[in-house]
């Protein structure tokens, strides 16, 4: 996109003040003292780009740029293979030509020529620690290539793929490896994330950004393919208790109504269930809830038996299965399967049906599919906190932090050192001691955990940096992402 040229007086540019992302404030020209309104420079000082330190300094006409390792703040432009073009007074030979395509805002950004052909690759990644962290955790969020975490003061951070915007930074990129804050967006109080995300606020306002390909993030007329930066959702027609999303597929909650939007006919559908709905998961094209009593009811596809009513439909079903009719506590749900924390006669156990073809609900791989839900084999003793569901793997956290892992491990994300074969694996560090966690989530093909002291581990496919790890082509370890002040 061009740019006129104009007068300015000094350096220009927008600042986050009193720490607030989502509050901003004009930054006074620098060494210029107070000038006077009305007037009249006989002529004008030269224009300079402004150096930056920060993505958030990174604002022009209400567009989020972002900070480039270069210390100059780039904007998007659709011309550029990175999707980014440095500001057209950046020194150096850097203005107005394209950021590479595989540069990171970290460092590891150059320039090319402005005809758009980056000379990057897309698979380099920053060889240096990161500048820019949280400096606590407070929660993990994975999606299905990238990873977010919670801070002190609710604000997101994340890493990882953002080639459909759902880093939230204003801007799309190949891959970013070092977290960085989300743009317009205050704190959260829940997050959720696939290949969009969507979070709700202290006031139970939703915003939703990323992929919005099937209307996941914006069912209305006009909403764009990729949304950049957070949007709040209007017309849900209930205020949120709680949400979940999944690839294609959002949901929210209150009470006993449930508010999806996305693949289900991307319109907005708000189905009932029975009693007041606890916790919500979404899978592809199917969600599931646990209700008040321990109840869990499953609405949407169930080509592969997701809803776990025994039979597979394969259609859209408005009306719920009952998987579970007491006794669960949690749910989760992978692309096209689900599994429950259930309390029975014999104890906790995990449960889990659909589909079955990595072996991601715990029954031999000769069984596709899974229409009702079994219990998973060789489990460590109970009880149990968490799931995490990825496309084709599950994951449980005992109480005791050990972490399990099933299903499809192709690129390590059951576990690095997980061996070949069917079956639940702990999940183990290079040194053979368990893992201890206290939170876990999975992506699409990787996995990640929170742990006790305040750091944050992630193993399994690290394609769009998703690990943390420098280059996409070191998979299959654990790496552990940078955090701390």
């Amino acid at each position: 996109m061009g740019h006129g040229r104009a007068c300015y007086r000094g350096f220009v540019a927008s600042r986050r003040i009193d720490g607030h992302p989502s509050v901003w404030a004009a930054v006074p020209a620098i060494g210029l003292g107070v000038l006077a309104i009305g007037v009249v420079a006989a002529a004008c000082i030269e224009p300079r780009a402004f150096p930056c330190d920060d993505t958030a300094q990174c604002v022009r006409d209400g567009e989020q740029g972002r900070c480039e390792g270069a210390g100059w703040c780039s904007y998007p432009d659709d011309a550029c293979d990175g999707g980014l073009r440095f500001e057209p007074r950046a020194p150096d030979g850097l203005g107005g030509a394209c950021v590479d395509a595989g540069a990171s805002s970290d460092g590891s950004g150059g320039g090319s020529s402005s005809s758009g052909t980056g000379s990057g690759t897309t698979t380099a990644g920053p060889i240096y620690a990161c500048d820019d962290r949280p400096c606590t955790t407070t929660g993990l969020v994975v999606g299905d290539a990238h990873g977010c975490v919670r801070d002190g003061q609710d604000t997101l951070w994340c890493w990882g793929d953002n080639t459909l915007g759902q880093l939230g930074r204003g801007v799309t990129s190949p891959a970013e490896r070092c977290p960085g804050p989300t743009v317009a967006l205050g704190a959260i109080v829940q997050a959720s994330a696939s290949q969009h995300m969507c979070a709700r606020d202290a006031e139970s306002r939703v915003y939703c950004w990323g992929n919005n390909e099937h209307g996941q993030v914006d069912w209305h007329a006009g909403a764009d393919a990729i949304v950049r930066a957070p949007i709040e959702i209007q017309d849900l027609e209930l205020v949120p208790e709680t949400l979940d999303v999944g690839p294609s597929l959002s949901c929210a909650a209150a009470g006993t109504s449930v508010r999806c939007w996305g693949d289900l006919g991307q319109a907005a559908t708000t189905v009932s269930t029975t009693s007041p709905v606890r916790v919500l998961a979404t899978g592809a094209q199917h969600a599931c809830a646990v209700l008040e009593g321990g109840a869990v009811e499953c609405v949407g596809v169930d080509t592969s038996g997701q809803l776990g009513d025994g039979v597979p439909a394969g259609m859209i079903a408005l009306e719920q299965s009952r998987p579970f009719e007491s006794g669960a506590t949690i749910v989760d749900a992978g692309y096209v399967h689900s599994c429950a924390l259930v309390t029975t006669e014999l104890g906790p156990e995990v449960q889990c049906w659909g589909a079955n073809d990595a072996g991601q609900c715990g029954a031999p791989l000769d069984t596709p599919i899974v229409a009702s839900p079994i219990k998973v084999p060789n489990l460590v003793p109970g009880p149990y906190a968490a799931l995490a569901l990825g496309a084709r793997h599950s994951c449980v956290l005992a109480e005791d932090g050990r972490v399990q892992c099933w299903g499809d491990n192709g690129d390590g994300q059951v576990g690095p050192n997980a061996p070949a074969g069917f079956g639940a694996h702990t999940v183990v560090l290079e040194d053979d001691t368990p893992l201890l966690a206290i939170e876990i989530g999975a992506g699409a093909s990787h996995t990640c955990a929170r742990t006790g002291d305040d750091a944050v581990v992630c193993w399994g496919d690290n394609g769009a940096l998703q690990l943390g790890a420098a280059s996409s082509e070191d998979t299959r370890a654990h790496h552990w992402l940078e955090i701390g002040c």
